[in-house]
């Protein structure tokens, strides 16, 4: 065995780095009606039925900020760890939903594609142009970032984030060339970006306040537009 002042500069170092010394994987709630398991038991695979979120806790995901909830799209799919009922009592008298949420530890290398899956964001092309910055994607008139491809108006307010025209994604939000899930037509005029966390929280502060834009505002609540 190492000796005392090496474990204790053993210690120093892992705080360092923020790695706990004795780490285990991160508890996340679901909602059980939008998901699929293929097993009862762990590990399993859990697949979302829609659009939903892994959160930290029961609380419903408007409520909560975008560092205590992970979106996942419709049909993705995950390996957990651990699947069980909500232990934590304060979890399970929330609200009236909380007894339909289970517990989820997922595997190192799902945890990882959470944070993939959050990045992934919907844009409708006619809105945006390539000219600008070399890499860039430029808004040519006010539009969305969305969670899917339904109509923006038709979205609440925490999967969607306003970018005014001339408003820039990143060089490395790349279009996925992967189809997006969607049984209307407009699927096909719309495509998916990888926009980090960090810089969609980033997006999301600079975007136009409701309803001091009036204009923007007005285009969010009328069919002029198809984003």
């Amino acid at each position: 065995p190492l000796p005392l002042w090496r474990r204790y500069d053993l210690l120093l170092v892992l705080r360092r780095f923020g790695v706990a010394a004795c780490s285990r994987p991160m508890v996340w709630y679901i909602y059980r009606p939008h998901w699929n398991f293929s097993s009862s038991h762990a590990p399993a695979t859990i697949s979302a039925r829609q659009g939903t979120y892994l959160k930290r806790s029961t609380a419903l995901s408007w409520e909560l900020g975008d560092a205590d909830r992970r979106f996942v799209a419709s049909g993705a799919s995950l390996r957990a760890s651990r699947v069980g009922e909500v232990s934590d009592p304060v979890e399970r008298r929330r609200h009236d939903g909380s007894a339909d949420h289970m517990e989820v530890e997922l595997t190192p290398r799902s945890a990882q594609d959470l944070e993939c899956l959050d990045a992934q964001w919907v844009i409708y092309l006619p809105h945006w142009a390539g000219p600008g910055v070399p890499g860039a994607m430029v808004a040519r008139i006010d539009t969305w970032l969305k969670r899917s491809c339904q109509q923006s108006w038709r979205l609440p307010e925490h999967e969607k984030i306003a970018i005014p025209v001339g408003g820039a994604l990143p060089k490395s939000s790349a279009i996925a060339t992967a189809p997006l899930q969607a049984s209307t037509c407009e699927a096909t005029q719309h495509a998916m970006v990888h926009v980090p966390s960090l810089e969609a929280a980033r997006l999301r502060t600079m975007a136009p306040r409701m309803p001091l834009c009036n204009h923007f505002a007005w285009r969010a609540r009328h069919c002029c537009t198809r984003s």
